[in-house]
């Protein structure tokens, strides 16, 4: 699959790929007018246009993702994650913004799936369907880059504890359980734990457990509220990774809030994970709670080298 800027060319496959389009003269105008101003990609395999994308710089400044449209016969291999990827990374500024109807979940786990975060919602728009705002800052974007540069990784350690459970506590809609959240504390100082420091405090960090020498756990991760979204997340887990593999690691596994009790803030972290390489396992009903389900998420790693 190759992905690139559309020119007038492309504009009546890119139609032929939008069921809507075909039909509606405005949303065929939409295409044209995003292909003049170049804010349109094109998503092709074998030369045909398979999906696209526009989007525009109007949003306070940043870049807006419109429009997100997969051909009906190569839906669910990608196509839409890899436009939105494309269209993040190029844009000019460090957020990237973009929305979908309160009814529309596919969309709105689009997003959730390609790093944005729920932002808010504006309700008018559409007669009884609330439209739901999505944000992304761009890691590696120089805004970011200037902005991250005093912060580091350090670990496994064991002496953080206190400055990890302030982390938790951050974090309200995602540790609300006061024992457990006692527990994900106490527990940094007994397992290998890698924190995130920027000026010396400490902003996240990943805690993880040995199961066998090839089978590790993440057993908590946690960026503090007001330093999520910049990548710290990644940067914790990538440095885990690594170690757990130099340790002959091959399996690493993460426990979570499964889907069958909707959450907004769970549905964000299990996008995450999926992200950085985890698929679903298994969910177990009782391991915490009937109340609670637990999802089991899991991803290979390349071991000892």
């Amino acid at each position: 699959m190759n992905i690139r800027r559309a020119n007038a060319k492309d504009a009546p496959a890119i139609v032929e790929c939008d069921d809507f389009a075909k039909t509606d003269q405005s949303r065929a105008a939409k295409i044209d007018a995003a292909i003049a101003r170049s804010n349109c990609l094109v998503a092709l395999e074998n030369g045909a246009a398979i999906g696209y994308c526009t989007f525009n710089e109007h949003f306070f400044g940043h870049r807006f993702v419109e429009l997100v449209v997969v051909a009906a016969h190569v839906r669910r291999r990608g196509v839409a994650r890899a436009l939105v990827r494309v269209a993040s990374q190029k844009s000019p500024t460090d957020k990237v913004f973009s929305s979908a109807n309160a009814s529309n979940l596919a969309g709105q786990a689009l997003l959730l799936s390609c790093g944005f975060h729920n932002v808010g919602r504006i309700s008018g728009l559409d007669d009884g369907d609330p439209e739901v705002f999505f944000s992304r800052r761009i890691v590696d974007s120089p805004a970011i880059s200037a902005e991250r540069v005093n912060s580091r990784i350090v670990g496994p350690s064991a002496s953080y504890s206190a400055a990890c459970e302030a982390v938790l506590r951050s974090l309200p809609d995602w540790f609300a359980i006061e024992s457990a959240l006692v527990a994900y504390a106490n527990n940094t100082s007994q397992l290998p734990t890698f924190v995130a420091l920027e000026d010396d405090r400490v902003v996240g960090f990943v805690s993880i457990r040995k199961h066998f020498d090839c089978s590790w756990e993440i057993d908590c991760a946690a960026v503090r509220k007001d330093a999520r979204h910049q990548g710290i997340g990644t940067a914790l887990l990538d440095r885990a990774e690594a170690w757990m593999s130099a340790q002959g690691a091959t399996v690493l596994q993460v426990k979570t809030l499964a889907a069958t009790k909707p959450n907004p803030f769970y549905a964000e972290t299990r996008a995450f994970y999926a992200h950085r390489g985890f698929v679903s396992l298994e969910v177990l009903e009782t391991v915490w709670s009937s109340e609670n389900p637990c999802l089991v998420m899991v991803k290979a790693l390349r071991g000892r080298q």
